[in-house]
């Protein structure tokens, strides 16, 4: 399994509707993939406009296959427009529980 997080600085103003476009636009997209595992939106609670996509898919093949996909190329660019920063990190899991 591999991880991503996608670390975002929303734009003044614009967190709110960070939050509503990844609701109901990037979920929706990324939710279709083939591999998909998880997405998470995480807030920074020390900041005011940090925030961090956390994503899963079971290969990093199905997740450059997220990427190249018709459905990443509409719902990444209105998350991106919303920020003034987006970098990322990648991971492989080595060790995961759930719940």
């Amino acid at each position: 399994m591999i991880e991503l997080q996608i670390n975002l600085e929303a734009l003044p103003g614009k967190e709110e509707k960070l939050e509503k476009v990844f609701d109901t636009v990037f979920v929706p997209a990324i939710s279709v993939q083939k591999g998909f595992k998880s997405v998470s939106l995480l807030k920074q609670s020390n900041t005011m406009r940090g925030y961090q996509i956390q994503l899963r898919f079971d290969t990093e093949e199905q997740r450059l296959a997220w990427v190249a996909s018709d459905e990443h190329q509409k719902a990444f660019p209105k998350v991106a427009e919303l920020c003034g920063m987006v970098s990322w990190l990648g991971f492989d899991v080595t060790g995961y529980k759930a719940g």
